[in-house]
């Protein structure tokens, strides 16, 4: 069984805009590009209406953040614990990791014409990044950082076959390129799926060795 997860929108790795704007309309306009995908994803919505309150977008992309960092953690917590999580599969986990891996893949920065003395714009471009959304992004890294050492140090102990994917997918998280950084959701993926079934046997052969070890208990007690 495997999971394929579809390449980001190009817009994550570049802008969609081709006109010379100021800081403030890049800025907005790479923000837009980043939230859009995101709120459609999660919300099938294309077109958000316009007019919403800030309060009311600043509470949609806060729950965005939110349920992504829940939704990591619990694959990284179970993990750790040696506990079984739910395979991977279907098509809502399918979304989860595709936002995952846009969110990986987008490059946070934005170029902009700063205006000069006489409010108009100069014709040297300059960057910056995005503050929220970078931060976002930060968390997102660190969060799969994170679920890919609990996998790594969990087939070490358990004998299973995922360590080389979870390696790899450290390796790409490691990597400074956010069009590496972004594969790392391909290996995760399959790492889990091939997880939940070793992590299953193991438990169930721990399980019945020690439920044999009691009965032997037992009998040895009655003599």
């Amino acid at each position: 069984m495997t999971m394929k997860l579809c390449e980001p929108d190009k817009v994550a790795f570049e802008t969609d805009g081709d006109s010379a704007m100021d800081y403030y309309q890049a800025q907005e306009n790479r923000s837009n590009e980043f939230w859009e995908v995101l709120e459609t994803d999660v919300f099938g919505v294309d077109d958000p209406p316009e007019d919403r309150p800030d309060a009311e977008i600043m509470e949609v992309h806060r729950r965005i953040r939110k349920d992504m960092l829940e939704f990591l953690a619990k694959y990284a917590d179970a993990i750790a614990q040696k506990r079984i999580f739910p395979l991977p599969s279907g098509f809502l986990d399918e979304k989860e990791w595709e936002m995952v891996k846009f969110i990986l893949a987008f490059d946070t920065s934005f170029t902009y014409f700063p205006e000069d003395e006489a409010d108009t714009l100069s014709d040297n471009a300059e960057s910056d990044y995005l503050d929220y959304e970078t931060s976002f992004r930060y968390d997102v890294v660190k969060a799969c950082e994170r679920l890919a050492l609990e996998g790594a140090a969990l087939a070490k102990q358990i004998g299973s076959a995922t360590y080389d994917l979870w390696t790899a997918a450290m390796i790409k998280l490691g990597d400074r390129s956010e069009k590496i950084q972004h594969k790392a959701a391909d290996d995760m993926v399959d790492a889990l799926i091939q997880t939940w079934a070793d992590l299953r046997t193991w438990i169930f052969m721990n399980t019945a060795h020690i439920e044999k070890k009691r009965k032997n208990k037992k009998r040895k007690s009655k003599k």
